[in-house]
């Protein structure tokens, strides 16, 4: 595959990825806080769980074309491409634990702490390092402390809209779908989840313009200046603006407005993984490899978790 190919490849490997991990995050927050409104929520994330076994899978592939992407690697046989390994090494053990953390906690359908804590631990851990040797890595020797949870959170964030999406759009009449008042608190963590994603955006964005360091500035200015220029304005209107000003009047708390503002923080985040891997990569998709592969993606992740139903992931203990 062209360098092109390979940079989608990862972008949608990032987004998938995020969506069965953020997905299974956001089902132990359900089950941290005893929300039982979001019954119906954690039914639809128990299903992308099937995926995380094969994001292992996935990665595997992608180490095949590392060095198509990452203008650090120089040569297969170079000491860089050495140096390298121990690095895919520690992704893989970060992503292969995040998978066994998810089937451990999904393994019964009542909601556990103990289960809940472990696997957002292994979350937590496994993404930052994740976001540290698969991302933040394209911008070297640009660095941020406050990166690796940037990306875990915007991936929780991402999933819990792409499983309210999916919840409020196919379950409208099935007898566990979410109630009038589900739909208006689910509308609630949507907006919560959007001003701090705002945070975490206006966080690094201060202190790389107020430190003003050379290598900083210049990773900032890939992202936001050029060809990509238009593309952080999209997401930011994608991922807060829009869910802002629609879900903070009553009128905005009801079915379709939800529907449409998790479809648009969905194809935001997708931008997003696009835009945080492509500009620093060795080569920029065209628009046809950006839209080949995520159709082969979607395709793979809606194979993998519509194979079969799920018994009912929610049940009173009581």
């Amino acid at each position: 595959m062209t360098a092109g190919l390979w940079t989608a490849f990862l972008a949608n490997f990032l987004f998938w990825t995020a969506a069965a991990a953020g997905g299974t995050a956001f089902a132990a927050l359900v089950d941290l806080t005893n929300a039982r409104w979001a019954a119906p929520l954690r039914a639809t994330a128990r299903r992308c769980r099937r995926f995380l076994p094969l994001s292992v899978a996935l990665y595997v592939v992608l180490l095949i074309g590392a060095r198509r992407i990452y203008p650090w690697i120089s040569h297969p046989i170079g000491s860089r491409w050495l140096q390298f390994w121990p690095f895919a090494i520690r992704d893989f053990v970060a992503l292969g634990t995040i998978a066994a953390a998810g089937e451990w906690f999904w393994s019964r359908s009542i909601a556990t702490t103990v289960r809940a804590v472990v696997f957002l631990l292994a979350y937590a851990v496994g993404f930052s390092i994740l976001a540290i040797d698969l991302v933040m890595s394209l911008g070297a020797p640009w660095g941020s402390t406050l990166f690796p949870a940037y990306v875990f959170f915007g991936n929780m964030y991402a999933a819990t809209a792409g499983v309210g999406l999916v919840t409020v759009s196919t379950r409208r009449h099935h007898e566990d779908a979410l109630t009038d008042a589900g739909i208006a608190d689910l509308a609630n963590v949507l907006l919560g989840f959007s001003l701090l994603w705002m945070y975490f955006v206006w966080s690094q964005y201060l202190v790389i313009w107020y430190g003003n360091i050379g290598d900083e500035v210049a990773y900032l200015g890939r992202l936001l200046d050029g060809t990509w220029r238009p593309l952080p304005w999209i997401i930011w209107t994608a991922r807060f603006a829009l869910p802002f000003v629609v879900l903070v009047p009553c009128a905005g708390k009801r079915r379709i407005p939800v529907a449409g503002v998790a479809l648009l923080i969905a194809a935001g985040f997708w931008g997003e993984c696009f835009l945080l891997v492509a500009p620093a990569a060795s080569g920029p998709p065209t628009v046809a490899a950006a839209i080949g592969m995520t159709t082969a993606f979607f395709a793979l992740f809606a194979l993998v978790t519509d194979r079969q139903s799920d018994s009912p992931a929610w049940r009173d203990a009581s």
